[in-house]
């Protein structure tokens, strides 16, 4: 079978894993509320909740946030909820290249994926003292 073939048979076996998705376009302004959908900057967290951290204790940064409130509607996808991704905050962005991948996934350390399938929207009820990206960083903030 020519290269080609294979890949178009390849493709058409992955075709049935596809989901929809949502095209995000960044924009340098500053979110509307600290629950809001963005990349880097403050993120998103209810006071008394263990906060992500990396093996030696230092405080993760957010990536991204997704609220889901905020976005279009698809299948097989939350209708609300957040959805915050962490990392942190070092050269590599916490990235372990000695760590087989499947390790990688299966033990996460130096990033966290956390799910707020609620969320509270008074201020007065999150953490206000979190590290956010900063000038220095290479993410958006």
């Amino acid at each position: 079978m020519d290269v080609v073939l294979k890949a178009k048979k390849i493709r058409s076996e992955l075709e049935r894993f596809s989901l929809s998705t949502v095209k995000l376009f960044p924009k340098a302004e500053k979110a509307e509320h600290i629950w809001s959908t963005k990349f880097g900057g403050k993120p998103y967290w209810p006071k008394g909740k263990i906060y992500p951290v990396s093996d030696d204790g230092a405080k993760l940064i957010l990536l991204a946030k997704l609220n889901f409130d905020e976005l279009p509607k698809l299948d097989q996808y939350p209708k609300s909820g957040m959805l915050q991704f962490f990392i942190e905050d070092d050269d590599v962005y916490g990235m372990k290249f000695d760590r087989p991948i499947k390790e990688v996934i299966s033990s996460p350390r130096g990033y966290w994926v956390i799910c707020h399938p609620d969320f509270e929207r008074n201020e007065l009820h999150l953490e206000n003292d979190l590290p956010e990206t900063n000038d220095e960083s290479y993410l958006p903030a």
